[in-house]
């Protein structure tokens, strides 16, 4: 379960997969913390963007598998009352 709500979150993901070295700081534009660069061997701005294609994928993933442990059991909840109407 925990998982799924680090996933919704998006940061932890975000953080896990950008390749540079930075300080954490709180950005307006993004409304959140994201790894600013020490370095400027890239634009800020890319970077910037790269972060919240980050976040979004790790939300949209978070979705996804929330969704999966929603619809199994209502889909296994069904086919174990409808074995039990056709067997009895």
């Amino acid at each position: 379960m925990w998982v799924i709500i680090l996933l919704l979150d998006g940061d932890y993901v975000a953080c896990a997969m950008t390749d540079w070295k930075g300080d954490p700081v709180f950005d307006n534009q993004l409304n959140r913390s994201w790894c600013k660069p020490v370095e400027s061997f890239r634009k800020e701005t890319v970077l910037r963007n790269l972060t919240l294609k980050y976040i979004h994928q790790s939300q949209i993933f978070g979705y996804a598998v929330s969704s999966v442990f929603i619809v199994l059991p209502i889909i296994y909840v069904g086919i174990c009352d409808c074995w039990e109407k056709c067997a009895g």
